[in-house]
């Protein structure tokens, strides 16, 4: 599947009659101030950011939506860079190992995963710094902060405009224009409680930043940029919704959902498809099935139908360019 890049924000909203200050929307958001570095959207820092602040930001998870943050988040990457090697940001204090071998620490800063290297040699840090790269034919070649820059910043502006442009649509009108969407979900209790969500579709593919969907009976009312906290919640609903809840370790931020107490294991696909929905597809060999139910973007999951029923063994995967990878054979 591949997106189409529609016009622009406005005249996609003025072609649907979507007005901004709908109290329909559910996922708006005020995104033009910073809520770590107190900046404004496209404005640079005023000062180096604080000890605390730049410990706030290492490893943050990604949000696209602070996109226009970039410029103040690279420079306080670089006062990062400057203070792990100064030895202010002791968490990163080199171990005592004197063999010649140069070993790295990476950290992605800020909402926008700014790249940084910190590297070590004999028990000492001896580099940290911003890396600015771009992938191209499959190899990660060097550049600059303003080339970087320009490609996030066209990146989320084309996702934003997407995601305006399927507000008002139809679900048939969605399908037609851009395919079916990898998961769908009826109402669901993972993030917001509103019974006038009657389904959530999630979308993600090519360039664009992941998407989710919110209906009303046939209609788009509502749609979001995920971020990466929120992909990881819906992949971690999903392993708790296969698991059943009997059988899984429930995050405390998903204790309040509904889950099944057992999952499929020994049900017939007319009981998994109750309780699952239709799976994304169904691949026959024989007299066996595999059922193939999306997770999260990458992810998936395969329910192995043998005699008509679903065996033991729920395997759950992630695509790499390899191929499935089971979560529990993946290097960290």
């Amino acid at each position: 599947m591949s997106f189409l890049h529609p016009a622009g924000i406005e005249g996609a909203l003025a072609a649907q009659g979507v007005v901004e200050e709908n109290n329909g929307r559910l996922f708006k958001r005020d995104y033009s101030v910073h809520p770590i570095l107190g900046t404004t959207a496209g404005a640079d820092l005023a000062k180096a950011p604080s000890i605390i602040t730049c410990r706030r930001l290492a490893d943050i998870a990604s949000d696209p939506n602070y996109f226009e943050h970039f410029k103040a988040e690279a420079s306080a990457a670089q006062t990062f860079c400057d203070l792990a090697l100064n030895g202010s940001l002791p968490e990163y204090k080199a171990e005592e190992v004197n063999d010649n071998h140069e070993r790295r620490h990476d950290v992605l800063f800020g909402y926008n995963q700014i790249p940084v290297r910190i590297l070590y040699l004999n028990g000492k840090i001896t580099k940290a710094e911003v890396r600015w790269r771009i992938l191209e034919s499959g190899k990660f070649k060097s550049t600059d902060e303003n080339t970087i820059q320009q490609i996030q910043v066209e990146r989320a502006k084309q996702s934003i405009s997407l995601r305006d442009s399927l507000i008002g649509k139809s679900k048939d009108e969605i399908v037609r224009l851009y395919g079916e969407a990898p998961l769908k979900l009826g109402y669901n209790d993972i993030w917001e409680c509103r019974k006038d969500i009657t389904a959530n579709w999630f979308y993600w593919s090519g360039p664009l930043h992941p998407l989710r969907l919110a209906f009303s009976g046939e209609t788009c009312f509502d749609a979001c940029l995920l971020t990466h906290a929120q992909i990881l919640d819906i992949l971690k609903w999903r392993m708790c919704q296969f698991h059943g809840s009997k059988n899984s370790n429930v995050p405390a931020n998903l204790a309040h959902c509904v889950l099944p107490v057992a999952g499929p294991q020994g049900k017939t696909i007319s009981e998994i498809v109750a309780i699952y929905g239709k799976p994304q597809r169904i691949e026959k060999s024989g007299e066996q099935q595999k059922m193939i139910y999306p997770m999260a973007p990458n992810g998936y999951c395969e329910l192995n139908i043998t005699n008509g029923k679903c065996e033991e063994h729920v395997a759950m995967m992630m695509q790499t360019g390899g191929g499935g990878v089971p979560y529990s054979e993946r290097a960290d």
